[in-house]
């Protein structure tokens, strides 16, 4: 398991943060495996002044609360026109703020600099 920290436009990042893309489009360059994770950092704002700002950090927020994952894989398909050298990611959100207990999970928010929150003890109502 690998956490790859990639670059992303606002635009991008937006449709992700908004569940509206669930994909990823990238060169292989990292071998890229079912089962890694994706940090992404954003690399370009709107004009701060505008209403689009407001939304860029909410984009920001939650990009930073949450890693995603590699669910599958689309590579080595020239016949349906994708480059070899590139590959089309499925990725699925997980928080990273409120992560399960495993210790799987644990190191990969340690490694995007979060911190594991488990929940805490149920209380009746």
């Amino acid at each position: 398991m690998i956490v790859h920290n990639l670059k992303i436009k606002y635009e991008y990042a937006k449709a992700i943060a908004s569940k509206e893309k669930t994909f990823e489009l990238r060169k292989d360059d990292r071998n890229f495996q079912v089962g890694d994770y994706i940090a992404f950092e954003v690399v370009n704002r709107p004009n701060m002044a505008t209403p689009e700002g407001v939304i860029y950090h909410r984009v920001r927020r939650i990009l930073d609360e949450n890693i995603y994952k590699i669910t599958y894989k689309l590579s080595n398909v020239s016949e349906y026109g994708l480059d070899p050298e590139y590959c089309i990611l499925a990725i699925k959100a997980i928080n990273v703020v409120n992560i399960p207990s495993s210790p799987e999970y644990v190191s990969i928010a340690e490694e995007k600099g979060a911190y594991h929150c488990p929940p805490g003890p149920k209380e009746k109502i």
